[in-house]
């Protein structure tokens, strides 16, 4: 990481001690890296002040997210930089990468074009991999400033962060389940992933955020002041 510039590093639930004997020889130099690290429970946790995430794969899955290399993830993430927001690049494990479930939690998906014969990375040389391109990224637009197209259209400057989009999900299929949006329970889960990635692929502003907050407090509040007022009618005519 420190080779390319990077500094912060996020670790969720590590298996080892990353402050160890072996970690810090490993460190080789670089031992502030890991002195700094900060260590998190959960993915949501370690992403929630990110305002996007990519997440690396290994394999072309069929998800809902847009698919990009490593050179354009670079690109996306300095425009990001430039315009005063924090992303993030997320890693799995060594043994089994990152779950359907967890690529959820990312914006945009990166996949490392490899020989597909002998595709198999381990996790430092993809980490290697990345670090490089989003240095080269920094060095490209410091020289010649980023021509590279927007992965997307929005110009916004204030995209919502994970733990605001995580936030309205979480009070959106409370309200859902509250009013028996989906049923059955075997179904539920893929319907919400469904409803998630529509709000993903917005990039969504705070902004935004705050309103679609207000429709859903609108749509309640209507609920309960009919319910308020058939009650008050019931009464009337039974007096």
């Amino acid at each position: 990481m420190l080779n390319f510039g990077l500094h912060d590093l996020r670790l969720v639930g590590p298996r080892c001690d990353h402050l160890g004997e072996e970690a810090m020889a490993r460190a080789s130099g670089a031992a502030g890296v890991l002195q700094a690290a900060r260590v998190f429970p959960t993915i949501e946790e370690a992403v929630k002040d990110l305002h996007r995430v990519f997440a690396t794969t290994a394999r072309q899955r069929d998800l809902a997210q847009v698919i990009v290399t490593p050179r354009a993830a670079a690109g996306a993430a300095e425009r990001c930089r430039a315009r005063g927001q924090r992303c993030g690049f997320l890693f799995g494990t060594e043994a089994s990468g990152l779950s359907n479930e967890e690529l959820g939690l990312a914006d945009t998906l990166v996949h490392i074009p490899t020989n597909p014969f002998f595709s198999s990375l381990n996790l430092a040389q993809a980490v290697n991999l990345i670090a490089h391109e989003l240095h080269f990224g920094r060095l490209e637009a410091q020289s010649e400033g980023s021509s590279q197209e927007a992965l997307t259209s929005r110009n916004d400057d204030s995209l919502a962060n994970k733990d605001q989009i995580s936030t309205f999900f979480h009070r959106l299929e409370s309200e859902l389940d509250i009013r028996g949006f989906q049923p059955q329970s075997k179904q539920r889960d893929a319907v919400y992933k469904n409803i998630r990635n529509i709000f993903l692929r917005a990039n969504l502003s705070d902004r935004e955020v705050a309103t679609l907050h207000g429709v859903i407090k609108c749509l309640t509040r209507e609920d309960d002041e009919q319910g308020t007022e058939a009650e008050l009618l019931s009464i009337e005519q039974q007096q």
